[in-house]
């Protein structure tokens, strides 16, 4: 009895930690249906059937994803997309690999998998030459200082001001040109002037470089309070 016991809680615990870890993939779906399913192929059906943890976790899964289907076949087509994405890792990361995780999603799911893949592909090939446009654009450190210097003195323009409060939120240096409405190679220019002096933040990101106002305004005095006082009004 206590073996039983022992093997009960094992493999509760093993479903748990399973499921918490691929659920990961159903991000933005209906977290209410997704509890559901969790609770009824983890107390019933599971181990009625005689499935490892694992096997449960992508029935529930799958299960959930095909109640989506039936439930929602006029959704948009990227949606379901997103979700045969979704179920297609889910059993990659349990089968291992390409052939057995298509076998296990099902026809439906492949097709709209591929279709998932294929969309990300192109995504990511544009934010690649996004990338590469960005890097493209450097400039010198006397150019960046003398106009760091003009700033310093009161030259603030629309220009620098523009780029830095569409800098506010982090954020690639593509969407700050179209929230600051300032070409590409002078809002590139004026990202480097603020980020050489520390007054804005520059991250990568899945290849794609992101950039964020990082000042503390209570903190600020002198030429640098007033400068950033400018560049906020």
């Amino acid at each position: 009895m206590f073996e039983s016991l022992k093997n009960t809680v094992f493999w509760t615990q093993t479903f748990d930690s399973t499921f918490q870890h691929h659920a990961f993939f159903f991000q933005g779906f209906d977290d209410y249906r997704l509890a559901e399913k969790r609770f009824h192929w983890r107390e019933s059906l599971g181990r009625r059937l005689g499935l490892t943890p694992q096997e449960a976790v992508f029935r529930a899964l799958k299960d959930f994803a095909d109640e989506f289907f039936l439930q929602h076949r006029t959704a948009r087509a990227e949606r379901l997309e997103e979700l045969g994405g979704a179920l297609f890792n889910v059993a990659f990361s349990l089968k291992f690999n390409d052939q057995d995780a298509y076998r296990s999603i099902g026809e439906r799911w492949v097709e709209y998998h591929q279709r998932y893949r294929d969309r990300r592909e192109v995504e990511k090939t544009r934010k690649q030459s996004q990338t590469e446009k960005v890097l493209s654009h450097r400039f010198s450190v006397d150019h960046l200082e003398e106009a760091w210097l003009a700033l310093l003195a009161g030259d603030v323009g629309s220009e620098p001001r523009s780029v830095w409060r569409a800098a506010r939120s982090r954020k690639s240096a593509h969407d700050i040109v179209k929230s600051s409405l300032v070409a590409l190679d002078r809002t590139m220019f004026w990202l480097m002037v603020f980020r050489l002096h520390s007054l804005v933040t520059e991250e990568v990101v899945m290849e794609e470089h992101l950039y964020c106002q990082n000042v503390i305004r209570d903190r600020l005095k002198g030429q640098l309070a007033e400068l950033v006082n400018a560049l906020d009004g």
